[in-house]
């Protein structure tokens, strides 16, 4: 449970950091996993704010009130913020590009930015040379 309570508590200071102050536009969470749920309790929970919308590609197939990309292709949605809930590195920039072909890039949040890598100590290599050996060459 501890886990969890950091996770809240963390995605909470990221919240707090991206609702718009000065009377906004309206939410829409995309996608709608596990995170995609925690960002929509503590909008709901903490802040009050209830979203316009719910965008999920695959759960749209399933539920009604759920809405896919595609619904929002021509429609009016300058007046949405879209709080981009992905936190899977792998797909990350695929998600993102897709919300662009829809979203002005100013209205895309990312809730959980793309972290840089870190470099690690497997990521140095030592220069062989005349006076190096052991494990400081990586032959």
């Amino acid at each position: 449970m501890g886990q969890r309570d950091d996770r809240l508590s963390e995605n909470q200071k990221c919240h707090r950091s991206h609702i718009c102050p000065g009377g906004v536009k309206q939410y829409i969470i995309y996608p709608f996993g596990e995170y995609g749920a925690l960002t929509k309790k503590i909008l709901n929970e903490s802040f009050g704010i209830r979203e316009k919308y719910i965008a999920d590609n695959r759960l749209s197939k399933f539920n009604r009130e759920i809405k896919s990309l595609d619904y929002f292709a021509g429609r009016d949605v300058s007046d949405c913020i879209i709080l981009l809930t992905n936190a899977n590195p792998e797909i990350h920039e695929e998600v993102r590009q897709a919300l662009e072909g829809i979203f002005a890039d100013e209205n895309i949040v990312d809730i959980f930015p793309k972290e840089e890598k870190k470099a690690t100590e497997t990521d140095f290599h030592t220069r062989c040379g005349k006076y190096s050996y052991g494990p400081l060459c990586n032959h």
